[in-house]
């Protein structure tokens, strides 16, 4: 009952389940931590079969809800930038970073443009060259409308670009609820950026080495597709949390170099060998020799 339904042109269908992941990602770093996920399921619809917006609906209360005393910064993409959404964030106590597109928000970025064209339009611009000889840009402005439907919901625009060493140029834009001064601008951005760790290192991760999210393990009657799914990103924030912390599965990883790789290393010793723990594991795996116990004995004089 819970499928997304696909109907195709030959009058077939096919049925299929998606989901709405949170995680934590840094701008610094690589490794993401899953933190909760919500099924996108058919009753979701509104004018279409499947909706994300409405899995948000109960994804944001239920994270406000089990972490009470947590502050969050919502990093999300342009399906984010309308007026219910930030409100619901900002109902719960949540920041936000949220891209933005001109042809998805053009009544924001018509008063974004009727300020800088205004000598008081209180637009700020600036351009800095890093270590990189990157060149580095951004345009800011604070308290603008969302967009025309909700006026009264009031967002701070920044446009932030990049040029490297051989001239190739790259540009990008975000909503935020934070205020954005020259200080911190260029951190948004990277705060703004980090979502495509969400994409990258985690649903890619996924997909493609060895989790096999994408598999047809069957519908279930009800809810079995969600549970495995769940299980998955318990399993893979497991894996992340060790590779942020355990520098023995650092070393194995860092020997087999991919995942799919360390996966099955680890299979054909759990197979094949009595390991008596996981450090044993992945000490073998990255050759690094047994771990030493010294004995010690009171001293006798």
């Amino acid at each position: 009952p819970q499928c997304g339904v696909k109907k195709r042109k030959n009058g077939t269908e096919e049925f299929y389940h998606q989901l709405h992941v949170a995680v934590i990602v840094s701008p610094e770093q690589k490794i993401v931590l899953p933190q909760d996920f919500e099924p996108i399921i058919r009753s979701d619809g509104d004018t279409k079969d499947c909706s994300e917006r409405n899995a948000a609906k109960r994804l944001i209360p239920s994270i406000a809800e089990q972490y009470p005393k947590r502050k969050f910064i919502i990093v999300e993409d342009a399906l984010a930038a309308n007026g219910p959404h930030a409100s619901l964030l900002q109902e719960h106590g949540m920041d936000f970073v949220i891209g933005v597109k001109p042809t998805g928000s053009v009544s924001l970025f018509a008063a974004f443009d009727e300020r800088r064209n205004h000598p008081d339009g209180a637009v700020v611009e600036f351009e800095q060259t890093d270590e990189k000889n990157v060149l580095k840009g951004c345009r800011f402005a604070n308290d603008l409308p969302i967009n025309n439907s909700h006026p009264d919901i009031r967002v701070n625009l920044i446009e932030f670009w990049e040029v490297d060493a051989k001239g190739k140029q790259k540009q990008w834009s975000w909503i935020s609820s934070l205020p954005i001064t020259p200080e911190n601008a260029l951190e948004i951005a990277a705060i703004g950026r980090s979502r495509w760790g969400i994409e990258n290192q985690t649903f890619n991760t996924l997909k493609n080495q060895g989790y096999n999210l994408e598999h047809n393990y069957g519908h279930g009657k009800k809810y079995l597709s969600s549970t495995l799914a769940g299980l998955m990103l318990l399993a893979f924030l497991t894996d992340q949390v060790q590779e942020h912390a355990c520098p023995v599965f650092k070393a194995a990883r860092e020997k087999c170099r991919i995942k799919t790789n360390l996966w099955a290393k680890m299979q054909t010793y759990l197979q094949d060998v009595d390991v008596p723990d996981w450090e044993t594991l992945f000490r073998l795996i990255a050759k690094l020799g047994p771990k030493l116990v010294i004995a010690s004995s009171p001293d006798t004089g």
